[in-house]
């Protein structure tokens, strides 16, 4: 299809609607001006609006970072204070709880319940049985093992640093 010159178009339009033909083609380019003028300016507050939202959510990004940082924090404190109030107490518990604090927040603080912890005094729960319980415990002269006596006198070897039976149980001589 041929495009018409808008002037033509004017020659045409003028008679049909009773006009002279340079109003028309002046008022068209007037509404044509206005409607592009409209386009600009909408385009021009849909793009202040893109950055603006962008900024809010750059912002909101940031200030989420912040409060998990200072949770974080707040929680590591919380884990060492109660690592280091159960100190000779619970030493496995305390030596636990150092840790889970360095995980979350990897701080001098935490670092050094760690190093706290790990230089309490090991205990261990020998485990028995019901109705046959531990009457006595001795150690090897290097501290590298121990034997327990039960009520029934079975004999268990265990290795003081994984807290292992060396191996299965057998019954007292004698």
């Amino acid at each position: 299809m041929p495009v018409i010159p808008a002037e033509r178009l004017a020659e045409v339009a003028a008679p049909l609607r009773g006009v002279p033909k340079d109003s028309l083609f002046g008022d068209h380019l007037a509404k044509h001006t206005r409607a592009m003028r409209t386009a600009w300016t909408a385009i021009a507050f849909l793009l202040a609006l893109t950055v603006s939202l962008a900024a809010v959510a750059v912002v909101a990004v940031h200030t989420r970072q912040q409060a998990i940082s200072q949770r974080n924090i707040a929680v590591s404190r919380q884990l060492i204070s109660q690592s280091e109030a159960l100190g000779n107490a619970n030493p496995a518990l305390s030596r636990l709880l150092s840790v889970a604090a360095w995980r979350i927040d990897p701080s001098s603080a935490a670092r050094y319940a760690m190093l706290t912890a790990a230089a309490l005094q090991s205990t261990a729960v020998i485990p028995g049985q019901r109705n046959n319980s531990v009457t006595a415990v001795a150690f090897n002269p290097g501290g590298t093992m121990l034997a327990d006596i039960t009520q029934s006198g079975v004999v268990r070897l265990w290795d003081v640093a994984t807290h292992r039976q060396l191996r299965k149980p057998f019954p007292r001589n004698g």
